[in-house]
């Protein structure tokens, strides 16, 4: 299933804002009926849902936390750099296409909420420490105390050291063939390639068979009714690639004929093996079909009384 937008976009910062007390162009009180406007126009246009109030009725956007931060004093919000990220997360989800999904997240949203620990500080998680790094020692309580630490690199010029995916600047990726670990120029079409990541913009790193040495290679994505090579080798998120032909097709709605073996259905819908049909999946109370995995909608699971639920929330650390 298509993971969403909105959560590369928008980042967990400023979901992490959402429904703490503030001022600004945009309200915190305001700000998650606007982001869930613009969650759901996207996964419902882009057919993980079959319509916005399904959608609505599953977003859990559970904001207990940053409020206890905001509160204690240790995230502060900005309201003017909230209204811009969404304008700018409201850009990078209008279309369904691969090709012009955000790679190296959104500038807009990195001020919405700034951490105040320094570095050395406690800290539970990232949200609150200004660079952005909460490291935590292996326990297994629900709330594991931590210390602020120095920030990973990001936007790093080409030739620069690097720590993994996502830390060089647009324009490049992080080779980790050679130590120490430095930002390259982005892989033209054509190129070998072991990560999405390393490959120019608008490329993805799909299957290939023209070099041997390599199953993968940088190439563009099929546009539809267009050749392709594989799941998730089609450009719009709304199509599938269709084995018996080749080619990127419309995924289906529930009730039409499909191949268990392929992933072809609607993100909303799954192909039963008993029926050999498309089946909607299980909405917020409805009983969990049992045919495929836990049945539910993306976003909830499937509770004790086998009835689709929100996930328990996590408890409030201190």
């Amino acid at each position: 299933m298509r993971a969403s937008w909105f959560a590369a976009a928008a980042s967990a910062a400023v979901v992490a804002s959402l429904g703490c007390g503030g001022s600004g162009d945009v309200s915190l009180s305001d700000l998650a009926a606007r982001l869930a406007d613009i969650e759901c126009a996207s996964r419902v246009r882009c057919g993980d849902y079959p319509d916005e109030a399904t959608c609505r009725s599953v977003m859990n956007l559970d904001v207990r936390q940053v409020q206890a931060e905001v509160a204690a004093g240790t995230v502060k919000y900005d309201g003017a750099q909230a209204a811009a990220c969404l304008d700018a997360v409201a850009d990078a989800t209008r279309d369904c296409s691969r090709s012009k999904a955000p790679t190296h997240g959104l500038p807009a949203c990195a001020a919405v909420f700034t951490g105040m620990v320094a570095d050395g500080g406690a800290c539970f998680g990232a949200t609150e420490c200004a660079s952005q790094r909460c490291d935590v020692m292996a326990c297994t309580a629900a709330c594991c105390p931590g210390t602020c630490a120095a920030s990973t690199p990001s936007g790093v010029p080409l030739g620069g050291a690097c720590t993994g995916a996502f830390t060089c600047a647009a324009g490049g990726f992080c080779d980790g063939s050679t130590m120490p670990f430095h930002c390259v120029p982005s892989l033209p079409a054509g190129s070998r390639c072991a990560a999405e990541d390393s490959c120019a913009a608008g490329l993805g790193c799909l299957p290939s068979t023209a070099d041997p040495a390599s199953p993968f290679a940088c190439a563009a994505f099929a546009a539809e009714g267009a050749p392709c090579t594989g799941e998730d080798t089609c450009d719009l998120t709304t199509d599938f690639c269709d084995p018996a032909t080749s080619t990127c097709k419309p995924r289906l709605a529930p009730g039409s004929a499909c191949d268990p073996t392929v992933v072809s259905c609607l993100g909303y819908a799954s192909c039963d093996k008993a029926t050999g049909k498309c089946i909607a999946l299980g909405r917020l109370g409805d009983p969990c079909p049992v045919a495929f995995g836990d049945g539910c909608l993306s976003d909830l699971e499937c509770g004790t009384d086998d009835v689709c639920q929100l996930p328990t929330p996590d408890p409030i650390c201190p």
